[in-house]
């Protein structure tokens, strides 16, 4: 089968936009890889937003990727994408009327509607991935006003698309809010690369301390204040705060001034520090050397930061929502609390810091519920399985690889 991936930016940007579109480039390379590994050709399809990004590059036998001039090229901000779309659309038109794909696979409302002005002079399926819907943000967020813009066209590429792999079971039950037919949705979970972010590895820590990871952090938060609060409470546990590359290229690594504000009262500034989180190699060392990462769910609906900490042998501690409502099993893989109570958190990570064999037994569940259900390989089959039963698809064997 012929596939193509449509992602808004390209997953080898050094500053993307927002973490949620580093998010979906990235789930669109680790699916793009997996399908490739199973016989499948796939051209993965972005915005040329960085001047050295070469037209065309071959990732692995059997993956492409193409970055197509749309635009200025540079990482653009979510109100930014849509004045490109047109544009996109167009780029892709040209390509696929030389050799059209099989199958669509947009990820991002943007991508779903250029892919489907690309292909609507042709009999070309597309199906879609949102990995955080405009209906849902509303509603914990005071940009209402930008935002509805934005879950009506949503719910527009939604009802258009031949269907839509939910990346979460809140995902699916969003699009069934706004009036996607639940035929038309099937759920289908990032995934995790399990080669890489594995428990095996020396953890680079001081071992007379508990350790807390805060991954996805773009800038303090009441979450952050309230980890630096629980250090005066866990004696010999200290704080990592895990920037991504766009707050690290604004204010380096250091502590920023509110964190400083409340830990200094406390004595606990030499137990916080905050470190880069995009190092291609340093993230898993850093998700391995950590007793509990808090994930925000806020910032990766995709549950992909949860997902690399389980398959690292960490578990994990958030607000049940999006991704990691799924894959972390509260009690078992991590601790979970209700969307609308994020006060319980710090009570219940308190609890299970107090009970270092409970840790360990969370960390061999985390790591094995992540090797079981969420490597790329799984994954990429069932989007296999939504493409052919969505799009009506006839069943075929992958070419060799």
């Amino acid at each position: 089968m012929n596939i193509a991936l449509v992602v808004p930016q390209a997953a080898t940007t050094a500053s993307p936009a927002t973490p949620q579109a580093a998010g979906l480039s990235d789930y669109a390379h680790g699916l793009g890889r997996a399908l490739a590994e199973l016989g499948h050709q796939v051209t993965i399809y972005a915005r040329k937003d960085a001047p050295r990004l070469a037209n065309q590059r071959s990732l692995a036998p059997g993956l492409t990727v193409r970055h197509l001039t749309a635009g200025p090229p540079r990482p653009l901000a979510p109100a930014d994408e849509p004045a490109q779309v047109a544009e996109f659309a167009g780029q892709l038109a040209s390509q696929w009327r030389r050799c059209p794909p099989d199958i669509v696979h947009a990820c991002s409302w943007t991508a779903g509607l250029a892919a489907l002005i690309a292909t609507r002079d042709q009999q070309v399926p597309v199906i879609q991935t949102f990995g955080s819907l405009a209906a849902a943000e509303c509603r914990t967020t005071s940009a209402a006003p930008d935002l509805a813009a934005r879950a009506r066209m949503e719910a527009l590429v939604a009802r258009n698309v031949a269907g839509v792999l939910a990346a979460s079971s809140d995902e699916a039950e969003e699009l069934a809010r706004v009036g996607v037919p639940p035929s038309s949705v099937r759920v289908v979970p990032c995934g995790v690369d399990t080669g890489r972010f594995t428990p095996r590895g020396r953890p680079d820590r001081r071992p007379d301390r508990l350790r807390l990871v805060q991954v996805g952090m773009t800038e303090p938060d009441a979450v952050s204040a309230a980890l630096v609060r629980l250090l005066a409470e866990v004696p010999g546990t200290e704080l990592v705060l895990a920037t991504g590359p766009r707050r690290r290229s604004r204010a380096g690594t250091s502590v920023p001034a509110s964190v400083r504000g409340i830990a200094g009262p406390l004595n606990l500034t030499g137990r916080v520090k905050v470190t880069s989180e995009d190092g291609q190699q340093g993230l898993p060392d850093l998700l391995r050397s950590a007793d509990l990462v808090v994930s925000q769910p806020r910032l990766d609906p995709l549950g992909l930061s949860a997902l690399r900490a389980m398959a690292c042998g960490t578990p994990v501690a958030a607000v049940a929502a999006g991704g990691v409502a799924d894959a972390v099993v509260d009690g078992t893989s991590g601790v979970l609390v209700p969307a609308g109570r994020p006060g319980q958190l710090i009570p219940r990570m308190r609890d299970l810091l107090a009970w270092p064999m409970k840790l360990t037994a969370f960390g061999i569940a985390a790591a094995d519920r992540a090797r079981s259900r969420y490597p790329w390989q799984r994954i990429a089959e069932e989007a296999l399985a939504g493409y052919r039963d969505l799009a009506a698809l006839p069943s075929e064997p992958p070419r060799a690889a």
